[in-house]
């Protein structure tokens, strides 16, 4: 088993080129990523755009909102 690569973003645009490197799979292709504030998703999603790169795919979640959607699930 591999482990995890971890890597430092400076930027949004590295961000951004680090996001366009995750994989994207199934017929409806969706990549996850997990930011920390809603403001962090915004500037990531305005990046995508201004660099060209198509947001279709990307879904950005905060932890607080991924930590509800878990909660919520394992009662049930």
């Amino acid at each position: 088993m591999n482990a995890p690569t971890w890597q430092v973003f400076w930027s949004t645009q590295e961000w951004v080129e680090g996001i366009t490197w995750l994989p994207v799979d199934g017929p409806l292709p969706c990549r996850t990523v997990l930011v920390p504030r809603e403001r962090v998703a915004y500037a990531l999603r305005r990046e995508i755009v201004r660099s060209g790169h198509p947001e279709a795919g990307t879904r950005f979640l905060t932890t607080a909102a991924t930590a509800t959607a878990v909660m919520s699930d394992s009662s049930r």
